[in-house]
């Protein structure tokens, strides 16, 4: 390959300054390393064998240390050295672990105790008048205690039992009520004083029994049944951490376990079984659930969501909702609409402008009401003016990212309200397609100090809003939906019971759901404490004390992201911080209820976070580490922009599409972030496309790794050849941020003079390119060492591709690709050679979509040697601020190029 040996010899040529030049007619002779190494040698097999020369004594010394792949360079030379001695920080998935749910059969491996409840003692059996009930009481009787059979609709006794009461069952009905859960609080609560007494002397048992599945919803094969029964878990996952003298368990029964006396005798056997928490029964096993973790493999195909979709977030204009809405209108562009309880946002008093502190905003408040300003009034309004700040600025980071955003003040407790807001939202901005229910209210108080509104209230507003939503959405149109569940449900906490059992019921929600919605992204993420919203300063210290992890909004909004396009699938996701402390700590730690007496504390440490990471040096990256992120068979037919870039009658892919697919391959792995740019993007053999023989391109990936404040990503190119082969095309260093930086200030253009020839002339005299890669839109002018255009900016990646991987660029490859054209202008100009680019060392990007209107390029030549030229441009929008920012382009000049450009029709067969 001729423009491969120019390259390569022009780069020999200046690390080696003192070696013989390389001229045109010794590129005909070089063709291996041997050759090469010969022709520095002094051209004889003798100098070969002799002493390497000084020229050469470059090639032989341990190389320079480096980062990411630059040089490093002295510090007397550049003020880089510095931030050249940072050690790079690796992005890690466990910044935010990932477990889910898995059903583990129990058998002779799970060995149990028998439970010995007092002879003679009282227990109490709630559930509907049926068969299975009757059955469960006589099997009851006949173990020696005495069940006292009580329907669900009637009110707990008012009088406790004369005797010990040894244990408490509520069975639920096949298709239970909507209250179900609230009434299963009330018996909880009348029962509560003499089971405890019953359980410190003796044995004394909690148990529900719901009828889902026989696996919690885990079945997959079962049809969906009413979730509503899956809060009972969660009622029984929070006594078992207030009651530890209580055996607390959740029972759950497939439907088709059809005859009652089999049913009832495998209920009563876990009735006087110890553990585990969870038991599942069909008519053919006893399973369990257990949590493990899973790492995240991401589907190729981002979740079809784009800039004309509708996103729903209930409680999402504040507290970690609003980051996670952030990050979805950052990925997705489309119209967030927001909502939640507080009024929407009006102007700010002036009185209060500019305050930040709370005693200034408090004084200032006080004087405003005057009389009316009690202590309470004045917190009361504090608080609200907090809110709509918050708001605003929720508000305003989304509109930032070019997404639409609205916010819809609604209460999703009141049904009402939720349709009201539905019906405003279709109207006016078209059908919902995805929904983020992160709506939700705490009531942390202990199982007897509960009230009924208390709990009510929490139920209502996860459960009931829901709901409401789900009525009115058709399972056709909904591609995504996100339900905030918390660890609470699944793993149980003190004082928590209400946000268990209502977080549970999202969880089968969820898992019905994802049956009745085969089409839509289906997925309740069972979050951990995260820094902000519910999580007070006294929370997340007590979070400490107990070595609990407390997730960065950031990382969770990224995981939320990132879970959407999980090839998996998994329908109940478990998010936990890593514990910030040196002892492991993960769910099967924080399942275990604490003895009674003994408080669950460990030294805290400082947690790695985005802002504290842990400190790794740097080290090579073999391609060994990448994994794969998609696979794309390339040909003309579903690729038609190819048929406009033809090279010697081959359909060539243009080095801008390349970075496209590089780009997305990096943020394939950590949706979410921003496309920022990259750094060293070599083209190492280009992706030549036969209109008989389409190429199968594979696209990989590696880990994020931290570097100041953005991640950078290791990515290639490849494929096989048909004698099995791998090809490596392209790589770079994908460079992510989390948002993007403000851009630097451009230098003003050099003086230009004008050329003797127009665009549509340049297009058909001197450039290779057809009508789809016609983008400069006007040649401004040339200096010796510089260029300067405008280029229109794509159209639709759909226009380009048959089968897009997303609706917009994440940079703009006829922009990019026209500066690559102006290049080949300026080499025709100045050496009568057409040039291809061949390596790019760094691309900054500081918007995430270029202007509709044309982009200036501004081309500073930096190295010219004949065959080699070297660059910086600069993208500017039309009011002169940066869009983007390259440095080091580098392109190969060579005369057989020209009669290259000239064979630019697709040749049919080769």
């Amino acid at each position: 390959d001729s423009i491969k040996r120019v390259e390569i010899l022009s780069a020999l040529q200046e690390r080696l300054p003192e070696a013989p030049p390389v001229k045109p007619e010794h590129l005909g002779t070089l063709h291996t390393l041997h050759d090469v190494a010969q022709f520095l040698a002094g051209g004889t097999a003798a100098a070969m064998a002799a002493p390497v020369p000084t020229a050469t004594a470059a090639l032989s010394p341990t190389p320079p240390p480096s980062v990411n792949g630059h040089e490093a360079k002295p510090a007397a030379v550049t003020p880089e050295a510095d931030t050249l001695r940072i050690p790079i920080t690796p992005y890690r998935a466990d910044r935010v672990e990932r477990y889910t749910v898995q059903v583990v059969n129990l058998d002779a491996s799970h060995p149990r105790s028998r439970l010995a409840l007092p002879a003679g003692s009282e227990l109490w059996l709630v559930g509907p008048d049926d068969a299975l009930c009757e059955a469960v009481a006589q099997q009851l009787q006949a173990h020696g205690v005495h069940p006292r059979r009580y329907n669900w609709h009637d009110a707990p006794p008012t009088t406790p039992p004369t005797g010990h009461l040894a244990g408490l069952v509520l069975l639920a009905p096949l298709i239970p009520d909507e209250r179900l859960n609230r009434r299963a609080l009330d018996w909880l609560q009348r029962a509560a004083e003499k089971l405890r007494s019953t359980g410190r002397w003796s044995a004394a048992v909690f148990v529900t029994v719901a009828r889902l599945d026989g696996a919690f919803g885990f079945a997959e094969l079962a049809p969906p049944a009413d979730p509503t029964a899956g809060g009972l878990a969660g009622l029984v996952k929070t006594a078992r951490h207030e009651w530890p003298e209580v055996h607390c368990k959740a029972l759950d029964l497939a439907p088709n376990v059809g005859d009652p006396v089999t049913a009832a005798s495998a209920i009563v056997e876990e009735v006087l079984t110890a553990g585990p928490v969870e038991v599942g029964i069909t008519a053919t096993h006893r399973c369990t659930l257990e949590l493990l973790p899973t790492a995240r493999k991401l589907h190729p195909q981002l979740i079809p969501l784009g800039p004309r979709d509708v996103v729903l977030i209930t409680g999402g204009a504040r507290g970690v909702t609003a980051e996670a809405a952030v990050a979805l209108a950052e990925t997705y562009t489309p119209t967030i609409i927001l909502t939640g309880r507080t009024p929407a946002p009006e102007a700010e008093p002036d009185n209060l402008k500019g305050l930040t502190s709370e005693a200034e905003l408090k004084k200032a408040i006080a004087a405003a009401l005057g009389s009316a300003g009690t202590p309470r009034r004045v917190g009361e309004v504090y608080q609200n003016v907090l809110a709509q700040r918050e708001i605003r600025q929720t508000l305003a980071r989304i509109q930032k990212t070019k997404a639409r955003v609205v916010y819809l003040p609604a209460d999703v407790a009141q049904p009402a309200a939720v349709t009201r807001l539905v019906e405003q939202v279709q109207a006016q901005y078209g059908p919902i397609t995805a929904v983020v229910h992160g709506a939700g209210v705490l009531a942390d108080k202990r199982i007897e100090d509960l009230s009924g509104d208390q709990f009510d209230r929490v139920y209502a507003t996860k459960v009931e809003g829901l709901r409401t939503l789900l009525k009115l959405l058709p399972p056709e149109e909904l591609k995504a939906l996100v339900l905030f569940s918390s660890t609470t449900a699944r793993l149980g906490r003190t004082g928590q019971l209400a946000y268990a059992c209502a977080n549970e019921v999202l969880n089968k929600i969820a898992q019905v759901e994802a049956r009745r919605r085969p089409q839509c992204r289906v997925v309740a993420i069972n979050w951990g404490p995260w820094d902000g919203g519910m999580v007070t300063p006294a929370l997340r210290k007590l979070f400490a004390s107990e070595g609990v992890g407390v997730i960065a909004r950031l990382d969770g909004a990224l995981f939320l992201v990132q879970e959407l396009n999980a090839a998996d699938r998994a329908v109940e996701v478990v998010a936990l911080a890593p514990a910030p402390d040196t002892t492991p700590a993960g769910p099967a730690a924080a399942a275990a209820p604490a003895p009674a007496t003994v408080p669950t504390t460990s030294p805290a440490t400082t947690a790695p976070s985005l802002d504290n990471p842990v400190m790794t040096p740097p080290h090579p990256r073999p391609s060994a580490d990448l994994t794969l992120a998609f696979e794309r068979l390339v040909d003309v037919e579903t690729h038609p922009v190819l048929r406009s870039h033809v090279l010697g009658g081959m359909a060539v892919v243009p080095v801008a599409i390349h970075l496209e697919w590089l780009a997305h391959a990096a943020l394939h792995g950590h949706p979410g972030f921003q496309f920022h740019g990259f750094n060293d993007l070599r083209i190492t053999h280009g992706i030549k496309v036969d209109a008989a023989a389409p190429v199968s391109l594979r696209a990989l990936a590696g880990k994020a790794v931290k570097h100041d404040q953005v991640f950078v990503v290791p990515v290639e190119l490849r494929s096989r050849r048909p004698d099995g082969r791998d090809v490596l095309h392209a790589r770079a260093d994908i460079v992510l941020a989390p948002t993007l930086p403000k851009p630097p200030v451009a230098d003003p253009a050099p003086p230009l003079v004008r050329v003797a020839y127009d665009v549509r002339q340049a297009y058909r005299e001197f450039l290779f390119h057809g009508i789809d890669l016609h983008g400069i839109a006007e040649i401004v002018g040339r200096a010796e060492r510089a260029f300067v255009g405008r280029a229109y900016p794509a159209p639709p990646p759909a226009d380009w591709f048959e089968f897009p991987l997303r609706s917009g660029w994440l940079a703009d490859p006829l922009v990019l690709d026209s500066a690559f054209q102006m290049m080949i202008l300026w080499t025709q100009d100045t050496h009568a050679a057409a040039s291809l680019p061949s390596y790019i060392g760094r691309y900054r990007q500081f918007r995430k979509n270029f202007p509709a209107d044309p982009t200036t390029i501004i081309i500073r030549i930096t190295r010219d040697d004949n065959r080699l030229a070297r660059a910086d441009i600069d993208f500017l929008a039309p009011d002169g601020q940066v869009i983007a920012q390259m440095q080091d382009y580098e392109c190969v000049m060579e005369p057989e190029l020209n009669a290259a450009f000239r064979k630019n029709q697709l040749l049919r067969s080769h």
